[in-house]
């Protein structure tokens, strides 16, 4: 299985992603929300769990690749932690298949407000989700 096979395999739309934290009453059941929603991902191949796929800046072990196809950029995130899957789910949800201008002018920073989780994330949840963004901007500049 190609990487861009893998990452085409993610197909949670913002839409469903929006419905299901929305339909929550409680942070508690956001959490667990979000840690289904990291089950959508495909399992990263073992033998991609290297170094030049790591993403630096994230407690958790985090693992990125990207392939671009017809001017869509395409990603395969994983990691070792469930709550961190989810918020890679919520990611990937509006920046895979988009242009790179899309993705740059994703406001990250927003989006998990509108979904009301902005606030309730650790600061070390927040700053290793935006170290993923970055490594993904970075491979877009390169």
């Amino acid at each position: 299985m190609t990487f861009l096979h893998l990452a085409k395999q993610f197909s949670i739309s913002p839409q469903k992603i929006e419905q299901t934290l929305n339909s929550t009453t409680s942070w508690e059941t956001r959490y667990r929300a979000l840690m289904l929603l990291g089950k959508a991902l495909p399992a990263f191949p073992e033998h991609a769990k290297r170094d030049e796929n790591r993403v630096l800046g994230c407690e958790s072990n985090v693992w990125l690749y990207a392939y671009l196809e017809d001017d869509k950029y395409y990603f395969a995130i994983g990691s070792d932690a469930k709550i961190v899957k989810g918020l890679i789910a919520i990611l990937l949800s509006k920046i895979n298949g988009q242009s790179q201008k899309d993705i740059i002018e994703f406001d990250l920073q927003q989006y998990l407000t509108d979904l009301k989780i902005f606030g309730q994330l650790s600061s070390s949840r927040t700053n290793g989700l935006n170290a993923i963004r970055n490594r993904v901007v970075d491979y877009l500049s390169n």
